[in-house]
């Protein structure tokens, strides 16, 4: 898992969140917010309230640093994220919205100048320097190594100012470009990147000191208020305080292009404001509605919208450590939620075809698989369990999906190895069915056989002549009971609590197996017909079909094809409903 700290700076990788200084919000149209949403306090794991208003938050180690508006720096220990305590409180002459952190060094961003602390002591930071222009109101700073970037508006123009910064205590200016975004700022590679209204732009700062507009985006909906931005890989991702989320490639600098709009591809994040990138997540804060939305932007090449925790403060901006956000929440202060896992929703899994098969023995099973569908992506399918044809049986297979986040589901299939079962179609009052080469024309009977009531019935397989009788002692409760020739109890099975009006018994002899069918005809339960199997092994249901109460009376017959296979058909008596053939 990657954890992005401040101390990433030094290498430019991509900022943690955003650099962003909070504006009077403009009233927009409130979007209605999709899918999954969770109360904030399902996830938080710790607050601090602070004196002021948090503003932005950076974490180095143990400590979280909040820029606490008019109270200046709030220093936060985090060592128990739990029970995070105040540490320290530096009071900045102006009104501190921005922090960084490069180094040992604290920048602050406050209002007419940039504060410069020591993190000697990381508990308590102390005065090193200050910056200041006459005219210039500094919105945001981002340092790395000996390099300090700050945005503002000088005399009106808003400009990015580089300062070197090798002895913190007198930074000299080296640098000024005049660019178009002047709320948000990050730092990745050679270049920053500006955020601001509808403008981003991208600056080339390899050639420092020498600051050189290499490229700017504008967005074609004017409504568009940029107040986040944060880059990964060529993508730079914007948080829009009116639209939501954007993507702008940036391979090219010269040609930045739209590769995805909130408003049209996926939901948005009303009064959208800090932004931090994290293990494949986006975290984008709401000022409006408070708490974070989270995208995956690593599955599917584009964001997925993944979760969101709702809260009841602004979040106006967030950085990410150790699996933990870092939310700096306005009146609320600082607030610890847990993102270990920001995908809680497992995958959806539905089994291709028939959830409970029927194979005819020495048939052949192909298993279909899956559909695998999920709200990131990056599943896999791990399944278990064979399907022996050569035994009758039930098999149950098992497909175990997992998505990236580790969401497991679980689905099972159950494989039936016995009689299969089709529909008979009715023609001039006739079936046909076909058994092995030969075609039998059936007509529906003109009733169903005798009911078999308390009496022996006596089946020679040649080797192991068995007895077969229902007992009707119980009239409720009938019974199957089965003995072998030598008097020895086979099996005895309690029937459904019906009346014994109706019953019937067909036996069907194999070498190894006997196939025995019985149907009930209850007057209030439905009809339901039965086909076991029965070996020395034990006693097996293979398959039961209920018809619907009142419907007539089930009735069978065996017939036996032309390759020795048995099918059996159930009719309902009197009606024209469609029989079914169950075959071996």
């Amino acid at each position: 898992m990657i954890h992005f700290t401040t101390l990433n700076r030094h290498l430019r990788t991509p900022c943690p969140r955003s650099r962003l200084f909070v504006l009077t919000l403009a009233t927009v149209g409130l979007f209605v917010w999709p899918v999954v949403t969770r109360a904030a306090t399902d996830k938080i794991i710790g607050t601090f309230n602070t004196d002021g208003t948090a503003q932005d938050v950076i974490v180095v180690g143990n400590y979280a640093y909040v820029a606490d508006g008019s109270n200046g720096v709030a220093v936060v220990n985090i060592s128990n994220p739990a029970a995070p305590t105040l540490a320290y409180t530096y009071d900045t002459p102006g009104t501190a919205t921005q922090v960084n952190v490069s180094g040992s060094v604290l920048y602050v961003a406050d209002t007419t100048a940039v504060q410069i602390l020591s993190l000697g002591n990381p508990a308590a930071p102390a005065f090193l320097g200050a910056y200041a222009a006459t005219g210039l109101t500094v919105t945001n700073v981002v340092a790395d190594g000996t390099h300090l970037y700050v945005l503002g508006a000088l005399t009106g123009t808003t400009v990015l100012e580089v300062l070197n910064v090798a002895n913190a205590g007198s930074p000299v200016k080296t640098g000024s470009l005049a660019v178009n975004g002047g709320t948000a700022i990050a730092l990745s590679g050679n270049y920053v990147y500006t955020a601001g209204g509808t403008k981003l732009d991208i600056v080339d700062i390899s050639a420092y000191p020498t600051l050189t507009l290499a490229g700017t985006y504008t967005d074609p909906n004017a409504a568009a208020v940029y107040r986040g931005v944060q880059v990964y890989g060529s993508i730079a991702y914007i948080n829009d305080a009116a639209l939501g989320m954007h993507g702008v490639a940036i391979a090219t600098p010269a040609a930045p292009t739209p590769t995805f709009e909130s408003a049209t591809q996926f939901p948005s994040t009303p009064f959208g404001a800090g932004i931090a990138i994290s293990n494949g997540y986006v975290f984008l804060t709401q000022t409006a509605a408070g708490g974070l939305a989270i995208y995956d932007i690593t599955s599917t090449g584009s964001p997925v919208y993944v979760d969101t925790y709702s809260g009841s403060a602004p979040a106006n901006a967030v950085t990410i450590a150790n699996d933990v956000a870092y939310v700096a929440a306005g009146s609320a202060g600082l607030q610890l939620i847990n993102v270990a896992h920001p995908d809680a929703i497992p995958p959806a899994v539905t089994p291709i075809g028939d959830l409970a098969p029927v194979v005819a023995p020495g048939g052949k099973y192909t298993d279909p698989g899956v559909t695998v569908t999920d709200n990131v992506g990056g599943t896999g399918t791990e399944t278990s369990g064979t399907v022996d044809t050569s035994k009758v049986g039930e098999y149950l297979l098992t497909y175990i999906v997992t998505d990236r986040a580790g969401n497991t589901t679980t689905v099972k299939r159950r494989v039936i190895v016995g009689p299969s079962i089709e529909k008979l179609k009715l023609k001039n009052n006739t079936y046909t069915l076909p058994v092995g080469k030969k075609r039998l024309i059936l007509k529906p009977f003109a009733g169903y056989r005798g009911a078999v009531l308390g009496r022996k019935l006596i089946v020679d397989t040649k080797k192991n002549p068995f007895y077969v009788f229902i007992a009707t002692g119980a009239i409720r409760q009938p019974k199957f009971v089965m003995y072998n020739a030598s008097g020895k109890l086979v099996t005895r099975q309690n029937l459904i609590a019906i009346s014994v009006n109706g019953l019937q018994v067909a036996i069907v002899p194999n070498p190894s197996t006997l196939s025995i069918f019985f149907t009930i005809a209850p007057k209030t339960n439905g009809l339901t017909a039965t086909i076991f199997n029965v070996s020395k092994s034990g006693f097996k249901s293979l398959k039961r079909v209920t018809v619907t109460p009142g419907t007539g009376t089930l009735v069978m017959k065996w017939l036996k094809g032309y390759t020795n296979e048995y099918a059996l058909v159930t009719l309902v008596k009197g009606k024209t409903a469609t029989p079914y053939v169950w075959r071996y």
